[in-house]
């Protein structure tokens, strides 16, 4: 008895719940999930799309229960997200951590789920190349960094937070009910830099 066995075939995709950001849409409404990892860009293309060609009074809504990730596939959701025409809300729960953190950062509300965990810190990475290479690649790395923290948590950390995110390589947790609290003092934040403008 012989049994064929193909490797390296994809599964059939039959439902919109089999992609890897599943993706609804109900009139001017899209609700997509962001409830695995955050992975390579590639996977995130077509929500980038979607958000690029939004209307004025369209909405997106981020169902984000996640850990986080990779940090270059989030700043390429936020910038789609700052540049969209289109209402951004987010809807937290269960844990939302690192690359998902910076991901919420960009939308236009929130709402917090009770029980919600909510974790800043510094990147995770590796490298590898010459020695030079690689001192320059951190180097580089930590640098953007630290302006992107200063940048995308304005108003929801405090100068000293984000220095012991950048500096002290620490984690800093939230529970719902601090994340809402944070939330509304990073729009206040947000609404004074706006005005002065």
């Amino acid at each position: 008895m012989s049994q064929i066995i193909e490797i390296g075939t994809q599964k059939e995709k039959t439902s919109v719940w089999d992609e890897y950001v599943p993706m609804v849409t109900s009139g001017r409404s899209t609700t997509m999930y962001l409830t695995d990892y955050i992975a390579a860009p590639a996977n995130y293309n077509e929500l980038v799309h979607r958000l690029n060609n939004a209307y004025i009074g369209d909405e997106f809504v981020f169902v984000i229960n996640n850990g986080g990730g990779d940090a270059n596939a989030a700043f390429m959701l936020v910038n789609a997200m700052e540049r969209s025409n289109a209402i951004i809300r987010g809807k937290l729960s269960g844990i939302v951590a690192s690359a998902a953190t910076i991901i919420t950062m960009a939308c236009n509300t929130i709402e917090v789920a009770p029980y919600t965990q909510f974790m800043i810190h510094n990147y995770f990475h590796g490298t590898q190349g010459t020695g030079n290479q690689v001192k320059e690649y951190v180097n580089f790395t930590d640098s953007e960094f630290r302006v992107a923290v200063k940048e995308l948590y304005a108003g929801f950390l405090t100068e000293a937070e984000m220095n012991q995110v950048s500096n002290d390589d620490k984690e800093l947790w939230y529970g719902a009910e601090e994340t809402g609290e944070r939330w509304a003092n990073k729009k206040k934040h947000d609404m004074e830099v706006t005005n002065e403008n």
